[in-house]
């Protein structure tokens, strides 16, 4: 019952009943009818209006929260009151294939990704098998195998990348575990023992596999990540792949090359196929399924450098937004905001990073500005888990704040629950001390500890010497401990145990 509700959650619309997803599939859709009680055949209008009673009915049984007089509050905002902070100062140049995953935001029942890139013909990838969207943009592959793949439109990347003799393969991507092995995320191949370059996990570790004119028809040798290293953890990661002929394969995990050397360089790119296919999830076959999220992917004709890894990186991803809360009138300072990076992290949450104090006005000047307990509130209350900032102690000044860049407050991030969803769910920001505005926060008080039951003393014996031992087998055998057989064994192994009791 609560996994279910926490799904319905985002198909309920709470102030727009009629734009619940749960209502549009019934009325507009004519999807999922059933027939009504006394009826003899389905009817979508009967069971669309039974709907939405269900909904109006729930609706009305919520009691608005009102906000807490006492706190000293920012001004609110939602999700997409915010700027549109994605893709920004992306290094794009040799893109030849991109998909951002955005489709099932619009649609969910689209099993189309749209390839972006703008590089004719457009590899738009299908969606098959066991997948669902995310919320914040991306596709999720599930334990039972899915796959997005591109199919005949794939012989762009053998034209382009043949052509430059180097390529890149950029992923953001959570594997949803670290025991799937053999697990292939990207690959653009032909079966199971032919391709061209395949990006794999295996457990904690990636593999890369490359075809070139110094490795066999699999792309084997592999490039194979050190396991102490624990490269692959089942978080989100930037993930990029490069080849060029001096270097060969080079792996770089949320901006930072791994180290892990290849041994076949050298080679060309004249042994590619150029009738295999390119997909994410799994091999052409069905088989090496990977379970995780894919938010982003893209293919270069060109190796991508460190730095142009590291600024991809720096980039993010996602349905990422700038939200300024205002907080002017708390601080005196003219045009002054407390600015978040806030994104959908997934269907059920968003991510709240990279607090600043920062004024739009350019001649302003903080002077001096303590904030301390700031707390994140949604839709009328402080949320109740991810209050990463309650201990925030900090001093806005002039010698450390800078002109059209702010000051950060703060270097970590944290989560918070989804409501309502991104168009409803309102934000904002208490503290306990801002500038000269002050609230004292009164903890409740915690109940003493309690008492643990005693529990039944632990025997004082727990291995028996031989001697004792020896004597209950035979009252279990009914031999005897003189006989000669016993009585030689017993002497054998007797130095071996227990001489007195433990």
């Amino acid at each position: 019952m609560n996994e279910a509700y926490a799904n319905a959650q985002a198909k309920i619309n709470l102030d727009t009943p009629t734009l619940s997803r749960f209502y549009v599939r019934l009325h507009d859709e004519s999807h999922n009818c059933w027939v009504p009680p006394g009826g003899s055949a389905v009817s979508c209008p009967q069971s669309a209006a039974a709907m939405l009673a269900a909904i109006q009915a729930f609706i009305g049984g919520i009691n608005p929260t009102p906000v807490d007089p006492a706190l000293v509050l920012s001004k609110a905002l939602t999700l997409y009151d915010g700027t549109i902070a994605s893709g920004g100062n992306r290094y794009d140049t040799g893109v030849i294939a991109r998909w951002q995953f955005k489709e099932g935001s619009a649609d969910p029942t689209t099993r189309i990704a749209d390839d972006t890139s703008g590089v004719d013909p457009a590899m738009n990838l299908t969606l098959n098998g066991d997948f669902s969207w995310v919320g914040g943009w991306g596709v999720s592959f599930g334990p039972n195998g899915g796959e997005a793949r591109a199919g005949a439109a794939s012989r762009k990347l053998y034209d382009q990348i043949t052509k430059s003799g180097e390529y890149s393969v950029e992923l953001w991507a959570a594997p949803a575990n670290v025991a799937q092995q053999d697990a292939y995320i990207a690959s653009y191949s032909g079966g199971t023992a032919a391709r061209n370059f395949t990006f794999s996990q295996y457990a904690y570790q990636y593999e890369l596999f490359g075809r070139s004119s110094v490795t066999d028809g699999n792309g084997m040798p592999s490039v194979l990540t050190r396991d102490t290293d624990r490269d692959a953890q089942a978080s989100l990661q930037h993930l990029v792949l490069t080849y060029d002929p001096v270097r060969g394969r080079r792996l770089y995990v949320n901006g930072n090359y791994t180290g892990d050397v290849d041994a076949a360089v050298g080679g060309t790119l004249g042994s590619w196929d150029d009738t295999f296919v390119f997909l994410l999830g799994r091999e052409t076959s069905g088989a090496n399924k990977w379970a995780g999220t894919v938010r982003f992917a893209a293919v270069y004709n060109r190796a991508l450098t460190p730095d142009q890894v590291q600024q991809n990186f720096a980039a993010g991803v996602g349905e990422r937004y700038f939200l300024l809360f205002n907080v002017s009138a708390l601080t005196g300072v003219n045009q002054a905001y407390v600015m978040f990076e806030v994104s959908r992290y997934d269907t059920y949450s968003y991510l709240f990073n990279k607090p600043v104090f920062i004024s739009l006005y350019p001649a302003a000047k903080p002077g001096s500005i303590v904030i301390k307990g700031m707390r994140i509130g949604i839709n009328g209350a402080e949320a109740r888990v991810g209050q990463a900032y309650a201990n925030l102690d900090t001093t806005v000044t002039d010698a450390n704040y800078t002109a059209g860049v702010g000051q950060r407050l703060s270097a970590i991030g944290t989560v918070i629950g989804l409501e309502k969803g991104p168009a409803s769910d309102l934000f904002f920001l208490s503290f306990d001390q801002i500038g000269n505005q002050a609230h004292v926060r009164t903890e409740p008080a915690q109940p003493p500890p309690a008492t643990p039951a005693d529990k039944p003393e632990s025997s004082q014996y727990g291995v028996r010497v031989f001697s004792e031992i020896n004597a209950s087998l035979a009252g279990i055998t009914g031999i005897p401990v003189g006989t000669a057989a016993v009585q030689s064994t017993y002497n054998l192994v007797e130095q071996q145990l227990p001489t007195v009791p433990l």
